[in-house]
């Protein structure tokens, strides 16, 4: 039962963000779930410029982590290949 409820949350949530990605969005630092939406939506490294820009701690911080993951996924790929 809780495997199915699992599955139901995750296809509700997962049909949320969809429409929520559709929304378009005019990013602010005081609007922080605008923030935080926009840096899942990013799909280039122009828009975490932008979010980085706005000068957020927690935005920065998270933008850092990205790339440091990035790099270091890039790196095992290096290393295998």
């Amino acid at each position: 039962m809780t495997d199915t409820l699992f599955k139901m949350l995750f296809v509700k949530h997962t049909e949320l963000l969809k429409n929520l990605v559709a929304v378009p969005l005019e990013i602010s630092a005081e609007d922080h779930a605008v923030l935080w939406l926009s840096l899942f939506r990013a799909e280039t490294e122009d828009e975490l410029t932008k979010i980085n820009a706005l000068g957020v701690p927690v935005m920065n911080q998270a933008i850092d982590a990205f790339h440091s993951i990035s790099n270091s996924i890039k790196g095992a790929f290096v290393f295998m290949g």
